[in-house]
């Protein structure tokens, strides 16, 4: 009697990747070849590219029956393509997320499927940094992660990326997130268990085609957007500042009324003026803009609009 076989889905997100699409196809299917126990899926979705990646894509699927994908009709962003991934294939024993730039290591899969084989939900994966990223990319990140990790309730690690494996359980709890603008790392992290995890360490590699699609500005949004959706501290310490910021004012404002009462001094006149109200303004427009931020983000939840629109599928 034949046993049935775990499916496991490989989730590739791709966008403009056309010159990577057959060398990572042929390197993960090599890699994957000795794994015979298990049914495994590759599944791409096409972040609205608008070169060949989609048609190289489709030059696989007829090719190889374990290649599905589905298009989007423009470009939603890396977060809710992963979050596509799962919400499309449901009936997977356990899912990898992984990009399509070759900088997440094809080879570190069958480690990352022995590993769930042997009883671990959740295997994650730690990056090791070469002498890739620039340094002001380096002092970003640095910068980023210990400010995140300031206002977060839950740790974020700097060098876990979003190269992972999924069990069916943590999939299916993902999927209850309907967030317009997901983070999946930090959605994942709300809510996992560390006894759960199994870290396996890799070297960042370089990029076989093409160049990265995360510029600093988009960087900086994602920033933006896991504090907001993740923490209600920006608020918090909008506040402390404003009510420090009026005490400090308060005080300064009885100095000089002493100093006029018991040293005939006059208030000091224009530059002080202006100097306090400079420093008022820009506290102020600090506090508005972080309510903004959280503001924005309740506009644009409350509309439940699709995360994505799906223009072509092969399932």
């Amino acid at each position: 009697m034949n046993q049935i076989k775990k499916e496991i889905t490989i989730i590739i997100s791709v966008y403009n990747e056309e010159k990577n699409i057959g060398p990572l196809i042929h390197k993960i299917m090599e890699y994957v070849e000795e794994l015979h126990k298990f049914n495994i899926k590759l599944f791409f979705i096409d972040d609205g590219s608008v070169d060949n990646t989609l048609e190289n894509i489709k030059n696989y699927t007829k090719l190889h029956d374990n290649i599905k994908y589905i298009s989007f009709t423009r470009n939603f962003g890396h977060e809710v393509a992963m979050m596509a991934g799962i919400q499309t294939i449901k009936d997977s024993d356990a899912y990898i997320f992984m990009d399509g730039d070759f900088q997440h290591p094809p080879e570190i899969i069958p480690k990352m499927i022995n590993a769930w084989d042997k009883g671990s939900p959740l295997v994650l994966t730690r990056r090791i940094e070469e002498n890739i990223h620039t340094t002001p990319y380096k002092i970003f990140s640095r910068v980023f992660y210990k400010v995140l990790n300031s206002l977060s309730d839950f740790e974020i690690k700097k060098d876990s990326p979003d190269f992972r494996l999924l069990n069916k359980k943590y999939a299916s709890e993902l999927r209850k997130f309907n967030e317009m603008s997901p983070v999946v790392r930090f959605m994942l992290n709300s809510f996992m268990k560390e006894t759960d995890v199994t870290e396996i360490p890799f070297k960042l590699k370089d990029r076989k085609f093409g160049e990265s699609k995360y510029s600093y500005w988009k960087l900086f949004g994602l920033a933006i957007d896991s504090m907001v959706s993740f923490s209600v501290k920006p608020l918090r310490i909008a506040l402390i500042g404003s009510v420090a910021i009026f005490f400090l004012s308060m005080l300064v404002g009885v100095f000089f009324f002493l100093k006029w009462v018991f040293m005939g001094n006059p208030t000091p006149g224009f530059m002080t003026l202006l100097l306090t109200n400079i420093s008022l303004g820009a506290a102020n427009l600090f506090v508005l803009s972080v309510i903004g931020e959280y503001i924005a983000k309740i506009h644009i939840e409350v509309k439940k609009r699709p995360m994505y629109i799906i223009s072509e599928m092969n399932l």
